[in-house]
């Protein structure tokens, strides 16, 4: 039963590792040895590895922090609302191909999205405008600083400003913030593949990772994927019965519960 296994896992380690080596550009090739053997390593005893994923997770122990959290859904909203807009433009007054938007205004379907939008718009910087402590309650004052600061001189000149004077003024925080981010999950993912690896780790399935590595080199220098994969295959079971068994002495370890 574990001669089919490693003869399976190293097969198709080979077949995926020759694959990739075989697409990619000619000085990167040995990318496609790496991606078969991590295969070949994986695949061995696969429910093992998804039975110790959520194990190695969790003793990973990260959680997204707050500002991840809302900063996700964020920018989940602005994704939503950008693609919803334009969705509804394409499926309201389809554009045949090679053409520009431009190219067959609709008056009365760009006028009413763009009155909703500015509606939608208008509603929201008020409540927000509202919403501060000097003009709560002052609904006049909100308009008039729409009226300021969204006309179309506004829109074309002062607003460009202040949006790049914010973008510098809190270029800082954001750099903090995404390194602090960008660690924290690097961390974790280190983190996560070490305990993975502790829950995984045995000599047969190393065996695999390095017979699938060789089926994917065989496999690229053929230009034959089916060779690689037939290489692979046929030297995981001779390893894994010359080599792990009758030389090494190697006990198969029991899976994962």
């Amino acid at each position: 039963m574990n001669t089919t296994k490693v003869f399976v896992a190293c097969a198709l380690g080979a077949l995926i590792g020759s694959i990739v080596a075989l697409q990619m550009n000619p000085y990167l090739w040995w990318i496609g040895l790496l991606v078969g053997g991590l295969t070949g390593y994986l695949s061995y005893e696969f429910k093992a590895v998804i039975a110790a994923v959520p194990k190695a997770w969790n003793a990973a122990s990260w959680r997204p922090s707050k500002e991840v959290k809302w900063a996700t859904v964020a920018f989940i909203c602005v994704y939503i609302s950008i693609v919803s807009i334009v969705l509804g433009i394409a499926i309201l007054n389809p554009i045949p191909k090679r053409e520009v938007l431009i190219a067959k205004p609709d008056i009365l379907l760009y006028s009413f999205l763009g009155l909703m939008t500015s509606l939608v718009f208008l509603i929201g910087l008020t409540i927000t405008l509202i919403e501060q402590p000097k003009l709560k309650n002052n609904i006049t004052k909100s308009f008039q600083l729409i009226a300021l600061y969204c006309n179309p001189i506004s829109v074309a000149t002062f607003l460009p400003l202040w949006c790049l004077y914010k973008f510098i003024t809190h270029l800082p925080a954001m750099i903090a913030f995404i390194f602090k981010t960008g660690w924290s999950i690097i961390c974790t993912l280190g983190r996560f593949i070490k305990f993975l690896f502790l829950l995984i780790h045995s000599d047969i399935r190393l065996l695999c990772g390095i017979d699938a590595t060789i089926g994917s080199g065989i496999g690229y220098l053929t230009g034959n994927v089916l060779i690689g994969m037939v290489a692979g295959g046929v030297f995981g079971v001779l390893n894994y019965q010359i080599v792990s068994l009758k030389i090494l002495k190697v006990v198969p370890v029991k899976n994962i519960s």
